[in-house]
């Protein structure tokens, strides 16, 4: 007995770290954690922007929770795709050949050059055999 209620309680532990300022999101309803997701997607800019200006802000701190961190990432990997969709569909529009000139084709080689970037900084420090170990490899880690 004793044991399951040391990992209940580890398990409350664990989850409110991994939440933190996201508390509320386990009590919303399934349409107001997608309207949340929403409105983080559309700021994810002004987020990213004052995540890097000014680090140790209340705000800033507050967006560094693993929950936070998990959507801010499936917004920008969501909005990525969404990218090359238009991308596509543009290139397909006009018939012409070579890439449409749209803007689009920035954010797709910034999005790209940013996850080098990433995996570079991972790298470094987390140094190359756990970057390039098979688990690495396998899990898309690096």
């Amino acid at each position: 007995m004793y044991v399951c209620m040391y990992v209940w309680n580890e398990l409350q532990v664990m989850m409110s770290d991994w939440l933190k300022h996201w508390q509320s999101f386990k009590t919303m309803r399934s349409r107001e954690r997608i309207v949340r997701i929403l409105l983080r997607m559309l700021f994810l800019p002004i987020l990213a922007v004052i995540r890097v200006a000014a680090p140790r802000t209340q705000l800033a701190q507050s967006w560094s929770a693993p929950m936070t961190k998990f959507v801010s990432h499936m917004a920008g990997y969501f909005l990525f795709v969404a990218a090359l969709f238009l991308h596509n569909f543009l290139d397909f529009q006009t018939g012409n050949r070579g890439p449409p000139n749209t803007g689009v084709e920035l954010y797709i080689v910034l999005f790209v050059v940013g996850k080098w970037v990433t995996s570079l900084k991972n790298m470094w420090s987390y140094g190359y055999q756990v970057c390039f170990s098979a688990g690495a490899l396998v899990m898309g880690g690096g």
